[in-house]
């Protein structure tokens, strides 16, 4: 009798540990995170993609999407319901989302388009219909209408260019400017 209850136990402590075995290897099978090049998408959609910048050592910027394609022989991804957040030096996180929108994976260069809304840390909200985000010159520009709401002041007009690095926004034309409780 003892023998068998040791061959039992014995047997439930190796199929234990077989099962522990297997479900750790499944579990890493499917953990797994697959590296590949946007060239190798051709036309490929992938579902929730989620790309990111540094510079000098520290994020800078996450884009989300729920969908990638890759347009035909480019660098360029077509995006669905696009989400950007961009953190600058001083810690202020702007968030910026779109129906769709384009990257350009050599360039770094977004545009975003359709109910366009930006948001800075609760500071203002921006809407307009189109952004785009130049790498190379770090500006975001819109040569379409657009409102820009805040505790201080509103702002309409059509086409801007706002400098990251400066955070200077230069409007282009028929700019309205409403203040709120400003002394003059």
């Amino acid at each position: 009798m003892k023998r068998h209850l040791r061959v039992l136990l014995f047997a439930f402590v190796a199929l234990s540990i077989a099962g522990l075995i297997a479900t750790v290897f499944v579990s890493f099978k499917l953990k797994r995170v697959y590296e590949f090049s946007v060239s190798d998408m051709d036309g490929a959609t992938l579902k929730k993609v989620r790309y990111s910048g540094t510079r000098d050592g520290r994020r800078e910027w996450e884009l989300e999407a729920d969908s990638a394609t890759r347009l035909e022989a480019s660098d360029q991804l077509l995006l669905k319901n696009v989400r950007l957040v961009y953190y600058t030096k001083d810690g202020i996180r702007y968030t910026l989302k779109g129906r769709e929108g384009t990257y350009g994976t050599g360039s770094g260069d977004i545009t975003v388009r359709g109910d366009v809304t930006v948001v800075s840390d609760g500071d203002f909200t921006l809407e307009t219909d189109y952004l785009m985000y130049s790498s190379r010159d770090r500006t975001v520009t819109t040569d379409r209408r657009f409102h820009l709401t805040s505790d201080r002041m509103d702002v309409t007009g059509v086409g801007f260019m706002m400098e990251i690095d400066t955070e200077r926004l230069n409007v282009l034309k028929d700019v309205r400017t409403v203040l709120k409780d400003a002394v003059i």
